[in-house]
């Protein structure tokens, strides 16, 4: 059935660069984009232009060509296979992993959507802070790590970002647990220029720490 190896290895070779690079795993952004701010680049222009974007789905296409090159048959059902795979199996990939080899704080699943803050004035210079966030760990052992919050850099007033008055937060969950995890603080508001009365926030950002061990979520 392969007629071209060299060109099927070099398919596979492209694919999984593709498919790693596209993996929002350990943080909760694609690897590649990881990799480039690592560098000190930039994965987007000011204008919009998503630059890893262009090279990934560059490098996916070649996959695609050199797969479709290195068949005698059955081409168009390779190809479909293989977009199934890109798109569906990531999700299923990183469960896995964390669940048979991660360790630490890597073991850690963070269900963003489900996770949010809210705010209340107490009095005229005192705010009240509640968050609800889900973790689960995938590790049989225990794991500690200490978390702060993250705030999308043009939000204003900061919100998410004030209960870092309390931070870092150290949170302990024993092997295979998951659960609720509940973060109060009471906010000093008296000398601040700006900053909400009330409000609630969804998918919030947070970071993660254990020793070496980092992880934007």
């Amino acid at each position: 059935m392969i007629v071209r190896k060299k060109f099927f290895i070099l398919s596979l070779i492209l694919f999984l660069i593709v498919y790693f690079l596209n993996l929002s795993f350990p943080h909760d952004m694609p690897l590649g984009e990881v990799l480039i701010s690592n560098l000190g680049l930039t994965a987007r222009s000011s204008t919009g232009i998503h630059y890893l974007g262009i090279l990934l789905l560059v490098l996916f296409a070649s996959s695609l060509f050199f797969l479709s090159n290195s068949l005698k048959k059955y081409e168009i059902r390779f190809i479909l296979l293989t977009i199934v795979i890109l798109i569906f199996t990531p999700p299923f990939f990183i469960h896995a992993f964390q669940r048979t080899m991660a360790t630490g704080i890597y073991a850690l699943d963070y269900e963003k959507e489900r996770s949010k803050c809210e705010f209340e004035m107490l009095d005229k210079t005192h705010l009240s802070g509640k968050c609800e966030l889900f973790f689960v760990n995938y590790s049989s052992d225990p794991v500690t790590y200490q978390l702060t919050f993250t705030e999308p850099p043009f939000d204003r007033p900061p919100m998410v970002s004030l209960m870092n008055n309390r931070a870092p937060y150290s949170i302990t969950l024993q092997g295979n647990e998951e659960r609720w995890v509940d973060l109060e603080a009471e906010i000093d508001t008296s000398r601040m220029k700006e900053y909400i009365e009330s409000g609630e926030a969804n998918g919030v950002g947070i970071i993660v720490k254990n020793g070496d061990q980092y992880r934007e979520l």
